[in-house]
């Protein structure tokens, strides 16, 4: 009976909260889907610069010996040439639609740091929830927040409770300012640092932080960028295929 209620506890004690749990598996599909992502755009990127650089090879042989061309296939050249044209414009603009949404995702990576980071960190700022806190949420907060056990040495009456409440509260804003002073500290270092070592003015790169911190505006319209790049690497394949098939069914009607 002993060892089996050993197993339960070391079974317990190896399982994750439901919020843990969910958490730590949507890291872990943020890192794969980027990482399959990463290849895809590598694939297809490698097949567009490959589109580009054989239209750009078969414009020059076109501008270089039109009248020839335009004799052997019997038909005028300029659908070929915009074709290519067509082909080079769409693939220049999936390529660039592309390196956007990689600077984007880019972009995300101090935000998902933040986000999944297992280290919390205290609150530098008074939530708007603490303004309406009771006397039982401000002693929850005090506790998760900054880790403050607030005692008695007796029970309190509601009334000693109300009258408390202010205090707490004062008190509670008391950390948070001290924690952004702290935070303010930190950032002035590293804005120091950064001036030192990459002449990156230090009154910018607070401006940065604070810009940062206030996640004025973070991601991006993921749906819309990839339909986007979606449509023109379509777009892209089939002016190229067209070209291509133009020059092919001239080819098989000559004589």
């Amino acid at each position: 009976m002993k060892n089996r209620m050993n197993e339960i506890n070391k079974t317990i004690i190896m399982l994750k909260r439901p919020y843990d749990f969910f958490i730590d598996s949507y890291s872990v599909k943020i890192k794969r889907d980027r990482k399959n992502n990463e290849f895809v755009f590598s694939q297809s990127d490698t097949l567009i610069a490959w589109v580009i650089g054989f239209a750009f090879t078969g414009l020059l042989l076109l501008i270089g010996n039109i009248k020839g061309l335009e004799l052997m296939l019997r038909q005028p050249t300029k659908p070929i040439i915009i074709c290519i044209l067509i082909t080079i414009i769409l693939g220049i603009a999936f390529r660039y639609v592309s390196f956007l949404i990689i600077m984007f995702e880019k972009g995300l990576d101090d935000y998902y740091f933040g986000r999944f980071n297992k280290h919390d960190v205290m609150p530098f700022e008074v939530d708007s929830d603490i303004e309406a806190a009771d006397y039982d949420n401000i002693l929850i907060s005090l506790k998760q927040d900054f880790g403050e056990t607030i005692t008695y040495p007796g029970q309190l009456t509601e009334e000693m409770k109300a009258a408390d409440l202010p205090r707490l509260k004062d008190f509670y804003k008391r950390l948070c300012a001290h924690s952004r002073k702290e935070m303010n500290l930190a950032m002035e270092q590293i804005a120091e640092i950064e001036y030192t070592t990459h002449r990156i003015d230090k009154q910018k790169n607070m401006q940065l932080f604070e810009k940062a911190l206030s996640n004025s505006k973070v991601g991006y319209n993921a749906k819309s960028w990839s339909f986007i790049r979606s449509l023109l690497f379509t777009l892209c394949l089939l002016a190229f295929l067209t070209g291509v098939s133009i020059v092919c069914f001239s080819l098989l009607l000559m004589p």
